[in-house]
């Protein structure tokens, strides 16, 4: 640790290496265990690897669609791996739909480090590869972002052609998360990732689903209810879920609508 951390310590203060090394770990807390499918209860899906421009090699969980229905991008939240949502991805095979699961890097066997600019190119990379990696000659892409990876499904969806878009839990930004999570204490000036959705989800205007545990005490409801009214889709819908926090998302209200959603697009 202290090897790799040497070089940053010759450009800033010990005290600015911690701060920037906790708020990586705040942000990015992932479990780099690589598990096959097949392993974790779904041998409907495939493990593949895909190099980013800069030569990392992301893991991916990679299942085919049933008679030309859509594939789901499912971009998962920061807590856990893959292996921890293979009973989501089975629903959606289930449904016919078929999947590209992406591991971020430091995540699922993924090689590299996190950060706001590696996650979002490498985002747009599967997006743009999805077609090829599922198999399949329709080249429609529904997008699911959970937590984090609400961040990611807005980016892309502000710059691709998506289906449809479901974000489960997402918050307005890092920084306003910030100010919720650590009150009274101004960190504006220390926090070099910022994930800031509520700028750039006006630039979208494909179908939208909105997913939030109304007792969610991580990412607010609230900031929920403002990314959908920011939200550039003239289609949206928002579920809020009593007695649901930022965990245990998927109760039958939940699944209900998001099944409803799906066979609306």
């Amino acid at each position: 640790m202290l090897t790799l951390a040497l070089p940053f310590m010759l450009l800033m203060t010990y005290e600015e290496w911690f701060l920037r090394t906790f708020e990586m770990q705040s942000i990015y807390p992932f479990d780099a265990t690589r598990v096959d499918p097949e392993d974790a209860g779904e041998g409907r899906l495939r493990e593949v690897t895909l190099e980013t421009t800069d030569g990392e090699v992301l893991i991916l969980w990679v299942g085919m669609p049933e008679n030309a229905v859509a594939t789901i991008l499912y971009l998962p939240g920061n807590a856990g791996n893959l292996a921890t949502r293979a009973d989501r991805f089975s629903h959606f095979l289930d449904l016919g739909y078929g999947v590209v699961a992406l591991g971020y890097r430091g995540s699922s066997g993924s090689s590299g480090r996190p950060n706001e600019a590696a996650l979002s190119s490498d985002a747009l990379l599967v997006f743009d590869s999805v077609q090829s990696l599922a198999g399949t000659t329709n080249g429609a892409i529904i997008l699911y972002g959970e937590s984090l990876g609400t961040a990611l499904a807005a980016k892309i969806a502000a710059q691709r052609t998506a289906k449809g878009v479901i974000l489960e839990a997402p918050c307005t930004s890092i920084p306003d998360l910030a100010k919720i999570q650590y009150p009274g204490i101004d960190l504006s000036g220390i926090l070099t990732e910022f994930w800031d959705t509520a700028a750039i989800i006006g630039d979208m205007d494909e179908p939208l689903l909105i997913l939030h545990g109304a007792d969610d005490q991580l990412v607010p409801l609230a900031q929920g209810q403002t990314i959908f009214a920011l939200a550039g889709s003239t289609q949206k819908w928002m579920e809020a879920l009593p007695g649901v926090g930022h965990q245990g998302l998927w109760t039958e209200t939940a699944l209900a609508a998001l099944d409803a959603f799906l066979e609306r697009l």
